[in-house]
């Protein structure tokens, strides 16, 4: 009877330490010509590193649903990831592989076009124009707030891990807004900024 039990006990155990695993769906796109060999799947809070023999849509299990930092490296490829906030079962993870040897494209920035002067007016008539801005360091609202009064151009803060695809479309963005207020203001707008915009360095003598 005892061994009845102890069997029973370790059998339900086993059925809720599988039911908290999760079933997350990888899939890929290669944007290359370059036909892809081998690559690995990293996460960090699993320390776990999975081996990809090819790009067919596949299945990786993971402990439970939760936030996990994802990397993927191959040699050839820039990699850029999709993936939810929170990965749960059935999530879909999508890999973009790009050229490593190529620049890196700008996809798009946060209006789907080329800031031209022109562009960057209307939307400044709008009031939705924004730096787009990747940091986990604390701000200061007030002069968030301040700034855009008098320039007409806010903030948008994004998650600090960046990949190169995110990092070049932000760098572009931030800098056709930049090369607009020096155009317009010179370098006094800069010793009002309270945040330094994505991909932008700044001198003690302006940009």
């Amino acid at each position: 009877m005892l061994r009845l039990i102890l069997l029973f006990v370790l059998y339900i155990s086993t059925q809720i330490s599988f039911a908290k695993e999760v079933a997350v769906t990888i899939q890929f796109k290669n944007k290359t010509d370059i036909a892809f060999q081998k690559g690995f799947l990293i996460i960090e809070e699993t320390q776990q590193k999975i081996a990809f023999t090819n790009t067919a849509t596949r299945q990786v299990l993971l402990p439970q649903k939760g936030r996990y930092k994802l990397d993927f490296v191959s040699k050839g490829f820039f990699a850029s990831i999709n993936a939810p906030k929170l990965l749960k079962n059935k999530s879909i993870t999508t890999i973009t592989l790009l050229d490593s040897n190529s620049s890196i494209p700008f996809v798009t920035n946060t209006y789907g076009h080329e800031l031209t002067p022109t562009v960057i007016e209307e939307q400044l008539a709008k009031g939705t124009l924004n730096f787009i801005i990747h940091t986990i360091l604390p701000t200061d609202n007030k002069r968030q707030a301040a700034f855009k009064k008098n320039v007409g151009i806010g903030f948008i803060f994004k998650n600090c891990a960046i990949d190169p695809i995110s990092f070049a479309n932000a760098q572009k963005h931030n800098a056709a807004l930049a090369n607009y207020l020096l155009d317009k203001y010179g370098n006094d707008w800069l010793k009002a900024l309270p945040v330094t915009p994505t991909g932008i360095s700044i001198k003690k003598d302006g940009l």
